[in-house]
């Protein structure tokens, strides 16, 4: 049995936030763990459990001294070894004693590059802006730097033309650039104008703001110190807008990157006609397409279509409901993962993640949510969020550095096999 490095997971975006020793994962369970301090809230721990796609990997909080309702940590952004996390602590009163505050930090998690540990570094608070979690991205530079970015368009009054303004921290220090210049075509203004931002990707030395609403992307060069941004359409047909058409694009588009950094890549699911008014109903016959970003040039340039025939099998008998969040994996630019969400009992949706290698045309499915039948037990939480609303996965590279762990991992889980003659749980970290 040989061990493979696993280079990549998808991270679930829902925080498991378990308080109790007893609900809290053990150390073979999740064995990625970090504890830090949060200035209202006490301390916490931070733990991962790793798993292999089409699997989905968890990221774990335990923080007796934190908010008991709502939200209470937000994953914001991922790249290489690092994986930036919001934690917002109980509310306390403002200056004016009549208003409420609730105190937000900012954390980076990082996995060590020399060996299986995670550090935790609270970054220096934003004071002159609030950070909105969407318009927020991390760039991982060499020499274990990083730089961590907002970005917001503003539109100037005659002329009419747009201009960001950009916080950025480098070097621990924030800095706010006020007038940068966006290069677009005329006829593009109209796209910065309705612009909302949805995803941030990193990319080189590039931080990529995404709207789907738009159907654009903004390149920002955050390695020079007066940045350069530029305005590329994504390769969207038709440019209709619209609340529910947002929404839409968001569950049916995605940009990526993949060979291990080196490629950026736009996946796009339509229906066969290209018709993008309204969802797909269950047995649509659709497309997926795949573009990939060149650089040299800056145009798109289609890599592959598959067909939803090709997907399932030209079986004639299915019908399958429309796949949602396209996603190429970090690893490997023929591997694509998508969810494929089922109306199941009391509201409870069933979801699959859909695995597909375009090249051998091979297709997996990896149970999810089982539905109803998980409500009760130590997922509840999490199945009753997502039956309400799915959220596209988080892709990140922290496994490739966790390997030395994995190695280890895996002899003990070889010899536990070659003892019980069993499979290796699903919950270890390696992938044989």
């Amino acid at each position: 049995m040989a061990a493979v490095p696993m280079e990549w997971m998808m991270l679930e975006p829902f925080v498991f936030r378990r308080d109790e020793d007893s609900s809290f994962p053990d150390d073979r369970t999740a064995p990625f763990r970090a504890e830090g301090i949060s200035s209202h809230g006490g301390p916490f721990t931070v733990a991962f459990r790793v798993v292999g796609p089409p699997a989905i990997s968890r990221f774990y909080l335990k923080w007796p001294g934190g908010p008991k309702a709502g939200s209470s940590c937000d994953i914001v952004a991922a790249h290489r070894n690092l994986l930036l996390f919001r934690l917002t602590s109980n509310p306390v009163k403002g200056k004016d004693e009549e208003s409420l505050i609730w105190p937000q930090e900012y954390f980076i998690c990082q996995g060590s590059l020399h060996q299986p540990t995670l550090q935790l570094h609270r970054i220096p608070m934003f004071t002159q802006r609030s950070l909105h979690l969407r318009s927020v991205g991390i760039l991982c530079r060499p020499e274990e730097k990083f730089v961590v970015a907002q970005l917001r368009l503003s539109e100037t009054r005659l002329p009419a033309k747009m201009e960001a303004e950009l916080c950025v921290l480098r070097s621990n220090k924030w800095e706010l650039l006020r007038n940068l210049q966006i290069k677009y075509e005329a006829h593009e203004l109209s796209d910065l104008i309705h612009w909302r931002t949805d995803r941030v990707i990193p990319f080189e030395n590039y931080l990529c703001w995404v709207s789907y609403f738009s159907g654009g992307t903004l390149f920002c060069d955050v390695s020079e110190k007066k940045p350069k941004i530029s305005h590329h359409r994504l390769p969207i047909h038709g440019r209709c807008r619209g609340a529910d058409l947002h929404r839409l694009r968001d569950m049916n588009c995605s940009l990526c990157t993949t060979d291990s950094g080196g490629k950026l890549m736009f996946i796009n699911v339509a229906p066969e006609d290209h018709e993008i008014v309204g969802p797909m109903l269950p047995g649509t016959d659709f497309i997926v397409t795949c573009h990939t970003w060149r650089t040299q040039d800056m145009v798109w340039e289609e890599a592959f279509v598959i067909t939803s025939h090709e997907i399932w099998g030209f079986d004639a008998s299915l019908s399958y409901n429309a796949l949602m969040f396209p996603l190429v994996s970090a690893a490997k630019s023929n591997e694509l993962y998508f969810l494929l969400p089922e109306k199941g009992e009391r509201a409870i949706d069933k979801v699959s993640v859909i695995a597909v290698d375009t090249i051998t045309k091979h297709v997996k499915i990896h149970q999810y949510i089982e539905g109803e039948e998980d409500l009760g037990g130590e997922d509840d939480d999490m199945v009753r969020r997502k039956s309400r609303l799915l959220h596209p996965f988080v892709p990140t590279e922290f496994p490739k550095f966790f390997w030395p762990h994995q190695l280890r991992c895996v002899e003990d889980c070889q010899d536990e096999l070659t003892k019980s003659s069993n499979q290796v749980s699903v919950g270890c970290c390696c992938v044989m």
